[in-house]
């Protein structure tokens, strides 16, 4: 009896089963929606939802893993929310209150091609408004433009993913300057223009930091 109790009980930590809840549908939803809208760089009212399944992906990579990442070995509930816009249809991988942008996907018969995407993690709040991310991914832009005298359009979101800084320097420190030593979360933001991409360390509020050294 005992033997069987620390099994379980060791099954449970490993894999962590019965530690992971469900989704809302609708939270996985939204988040997908904000994921392609930020992807595209577009308002997020054009995008059409079309098919919603749930999904036991295998591991946290959410079934679209990224060269060079690890994954935690979990199996992770979410959904796979299929997105139309621009007459292009996208499928998105949810889970953890994350949303995944996946070109791997086989697109449905009949469907457009979608345009050639870089699968990108963007890690999403979950208030009604887009949370942080979508305000500092805002504040990034604008930054990157007036940096190099770009258009802001024609700037291309390549990936956003939170981060937990080891102190106010958001992991970008500056010479000369000192920092408050306390763990400081936030995001990574990338951009791409000209075909390079810019790195930005943000926190979670207003602060950005341009840190091409990354």
């Amino acid at each position: 009896m005992l033997i069987s109790l620390m099994l379980t009980t060791l099954a449970a930590a490993v894999f962590g089963a019965s530690s992971l809840q469900p989704p809302k549908k609708s939270d996985s939803v939204r988040l997908a929606v904000q994921a392609l809208a930020d992807q595209l760089d577009m308002d997020a009212s054009e995008i059409v939802v079309g098919k919603v399944r749930p999904v036991q992906w295998p591991d946290s990579g959410l079934g679209c893993p990224q060269p060079g990442m690890m994954y935690a070995q979990i199996i992770t509930p979410g959904y796979l929310v299929q997105l139309s816009a621009g007459g292009e249809v996208y499928p998105v991988h949810t889970g953890r209150g994350q949303a995944v942008v996946c070109n791997r996907d086989k697109r449905a018969p009949g469907a457009l091609a979608a345009r050639p995407l870089v699968p990108s993690r963007i890690q999403l709040t979950t208030d009604p408004a887009g949370g942080p991310l979508a305000r500092l991914v805002k504040l990034v832009r604008k930054d990157l433009a007036q940096r190099l005298k770009s258009d802001p359009e024609k700037l291309v979101l390549k990936s956003a993913e939170s981060k937990v800084w080891p102190n106010t320097g958001l992991g970008c420190p500056q010479p000369g300057m000192m920092y408050a030593q306390v763990i400081t979360e936030g995001f990574r933001i990338v951009f791409e223009a000209q075909g390079e991409e810019h790195p930005y360390h943000t926190d979670s509020r207003r602060s950005i930091v341009y840190c091409p050294e990354d």
